[in-house]
């Protein structure tokens, strides 16, 4: 990729190493050559890092300068051309590895935490390709960073990056992670690396570290609180009627070990001792008859008698008097009554539903018929 500028004032090698400063190995210069610089690398390391994504069919680059100064443990390598673009220089790749904590699965689903340097953009101009360029890139980041290939993990790798892969360093079968990562067989330690680094460790409580930074997680008995024998749960023994006096049996941070004999004994002995708390017997109060409801009873029986004793005086004193007085009053009603008729002239009887004059009274349909 060629520039208005002169590159090889710039970078002065073939291969250029630049960290997160953003300035190029062996400058010198004062504080203006310094600005001037910067912006210039700047502008390489953005229109690199926006044709690297091009090439790969990405919406957003993955290598610009604001991200490079914002990460330390990250390396960016470019490749330069010194005699294209009439001797002022071109820079035709583009190669950031850096290091990364993940997490990788191998083909038999063994889990293991890493921390390996990674590749994460890997670019060659697309008029360089299968010239040679990009393995010569390559080979000059694998002894800086003192590596094999097959200890790489790549981010988001592209076809052409796999077949690359494949014809210079016999990488064949990559295995895919969940987090876009591609690792090879290589990449996990083997049998022996495994039981070396066992032995060379102290701690038997440890993670071993491996190699490549990978961390093989050992099953070891849980220590400190979480190894202290948990406490009897008072709700279970309610439910299931047991004891409180008996201790919950939890697994411990220690093993050990009992004879074989020592079960057997164990159940001779809980057949013959007697349970400590026997079940207790059914509450007095869920009888069906008490002393208490015995003397209910009895209360209500008397209760009972009074009330007819009452009602059987009411119907020989008091109701007899009540109907003779009622009658009286009747005959003393009827006596007025007909005195007052005898008295007055009758009137005629008219329809409900027509007035004195007999026209239709209105008052009659207002009112409700049901």
């Amino acid at each position: 990729m060629e520039f208005r500028f002169n590159v090889n004032e710039i970078f002065k090698q073939p291969i250029v190493q630049v960290g997160h400063t953003l300035i190029p190995q062996g400058f010198k210069g004062d504080r203006r050559a310094l600005w001037d610089t910067l912006s210039k690398v700047t502008d390489i390391v953005n229109a690199m890092g926006s044709a690297s994504a091009t090439a790969q069919g990405l919406t957003k680059p993955i290598t610009s300068a604001d991200r490079l100064r914002n990460s330390e443990n990250q390396n960016l390598y470019l490749l330069i051309e010194p005699n294209a673009c009439n001797g002022k220089g071109a820079v035709t790749g583009l190669l950031k590895t850096g290091q990364k904590g993940l997490y990788v699965f191998d083909r038999d689903g063994h889990h293991y935490h890493v921390q390996a340097p990674c590749i994460l953009d890997f670019y060659v101009h697309e008029s360089r390709q299968r010239t040679g360029f990009g393995k010569t890139l390559f080979e000059h980041m694998l002894q800086k960073e003192t590596v094999h290939p097959e200890k790489l993990a790549i981010d988001r790798p592209s076809d052409k990056f796999l077949g690359f892969l494949k014809k210079h360093y016999s990488l064949v079968d990559p295995i895919k992670q969940m987090n876009n990562y591609v690792v090879y067989d290589g990449f996990f330690p083997s049998v022996k690396e495994m039981e070396a680094t066992n032995n060379n460790s102290n701690s038997p409580n440890k993670n071993m570290r491996g190699a490549n930074g990978l961390q093989a997680q050992i099953v070891t008995s849980p220590y400190g609180r979480y190894g202290a024998p948990r406490p009897a749960c008072s709700m279970g023994q309610i439910i299931h009627n047991q004891s409180s006096a008996v201790a919950a049996q939890e697994p411990t941070g220690e093993s050990q070990e009992t004879p074989q004999h020592q079960p057997q004994q164990d159940e001779a002995k809980a057949l013959e001792a007697p349970p400590l708390h026997p079940k207790l017997d059914r509450p007095q109060t869920l009888s069906l008859q008490t002393s208490t409801d015995e003397g209910m009873n009895n209360i209500k029986n008397d209760v009972r008698h009074e009330v007819e004793e009452v009602e059987e005086t009411l119907k020989i004193e008091v109701v007899p008097k009540i109907v003779d007085e009622l009658d009286k009053l009747h005959i003393s009603r009827e006596k007025e009554a007909g005195e007052h008729s005898s008295d007055t002239p009758q009137k005629k009887a008219t329809p409900s539903h027509l007035t004195d004059q007999g026209f239709f009274d209105l008052k009659f349909y207002h009112n409700k018929l049901w």
